[in-house]
């Protein structure tokens, strides 16, 4: 309760004294999807924002997958992300709204453009499109979490990345295992 009345304290002063709002990056962090929080880093905010945009889309993806995939091992693929990434999401909300952050509950526009291509696409030809999409974004999930795990400035968020992360190295091995069955090249 102390560090909620800490964060309204400093809210109220930063809009008292005009300060502004900025991610670092000259755009505003409420516009980024991302309430700000005086004193949290960069950083933190901008994990808060990608680990929230990126487990939005994947349960997007893996919504169309139930529908559009032949594969019962991708549709079960599918499954496992709608509720693991849905639970990273609570995880995520809670620890964020700790922070004094409302994580965005949209999807990032590279990831729109993922999912509108996918919905054109049918049989094996989704499934190897998804399974590519899936390998990449698991990558990127895994650095970005390795990253908040060593250096995040926040407490809570680095803790959450933590435990997330061998769940997110999980999914990935799980995609590559799917990939390679598929046919479809991948570097490790």
């Amino acid at each position: 309760m102390r560090h909620v009345i800490s964060v309204a304290l400093a809210m109220l002063v930063a809009m008292a004294t005009g300060c502004a709002t900025d991610g670092g990056d000259g755009r505003s962090t409420e516009r980024m999807g991302a309430a700000t929080t005086p004193g949290l880093s960069t950083q933190d905010r901008n994990f808060v924002v990608a680990a929230a945009q990126g487990s939005q889309a994947e349960i997007a993806l893996a919504e169309l997958a139930r529908q559009r995939s032949p594969s019962p091992a991708i549709q079960q693929f599918a499954g496992r992300m709608i509720t693991d990434h849905h639970n990273a999401s609570t995880q995520l909300n809670e620890a964020a709204l700790e922070e004094g952050i409302a994580p965005p509950r949209t999807i990032a526009p590279r990831h729109i453009q993922i999912r509108d291509q996918l919905a054109r696409l049918s049989g094996q030809q989704f499934d190897r499109q998804y399974l590519e999409a899936q390998l990449n974004m698991h990558r990127e999930a895994v650095d970005l979490y390795r990253q908040q795990a060593s250096t995040g400035q926040s407490p809570e968020l680095r803790i959450f990345a933590e435990q997330t992360l061998p769940l997110l190295e999980g999914h990935l091995n799980l995609a590559q295992q799917l990939a390679a069955r598929a046919g479809v090249s991948f570097s490790e």
